[in-house]
């Protein structure tokens, strides 16, 4: 579309400043007309936005970690009526652009690696402050109420672009 000739103003919103991701400025967002927006800082007065969604959303965590010499901006909200599930999303900056990163690759690898065949978990815990997954292990025969697997714990770093695994370990139940 070609906007020559037309009035372009900027959007207005009411703006959160969540601190810095990395020397840049994060904000959260309500826009007038149902939407919410996390923007991080580009360049000085630019900003992109990195996801939008309902401001209505019941957030459970919007925050920024520092990990090791990285930092990371978390996300998470429980997803009403889904019985628990989670939408949660992380990002870091990739030579100053923001990127998302995704935790559950590396700890799915990982949980290959050291889990025996048709055991598995379901759901489980990432604590952003420690970048470590932590979980139940429920057996091939176990009821969804009762894991029997004892418990797994995958402690995660960030490289590059990315989390990569650092440790892992089962604890079998008694």
């Amino acid at each position: 579309m070609n906007y020559s000739g037309l009035e372009r103003s900027p959007a207005s919103g009411v703006a959160q400043d969540l601190g810095t991701l990395d020397g840049k400025r994060v904000y959260s967002v309500n826009y007038p007309g149902d939407l919410h927006a996390l923007l991080v800082e580009r360049q000085a007065g630019r900003f992109l936005p990195v996801m939008y969604f309902s401001p209505f959303t019941k957030i459970d965590r919007l925050e920024i970690v520092k990990s090791g010499d990285r930092q990371v901006l978390g996300y998470s909200s429980r997803i009403s009526g889904s019985g628990g599930l989670i939408d949660e999303w992380y990002f870091i900056l990739d030579r100053g652009i923001p990127k998302s990163v995704k935790y559950r690759p590396a700890v799915e690898a990982e949980l290959k690696k050291i889990l025996p065949e048709h055991w598995d978990t379901r759901g489980g815990n990432f604590e952003l402050r420690t970048l470590t997954f932590s979980s139940p292990i429920w057996k091939e025969e176990d009821a969804r109420c009762c894991p029997t697997g004892g418990s797994v714990k995958v402690e995660l770093g960030i490289k590059d672009s990315g989390f990569i695994v650092k440790s892992s370990r089962v604890e079998k139940s008694n």
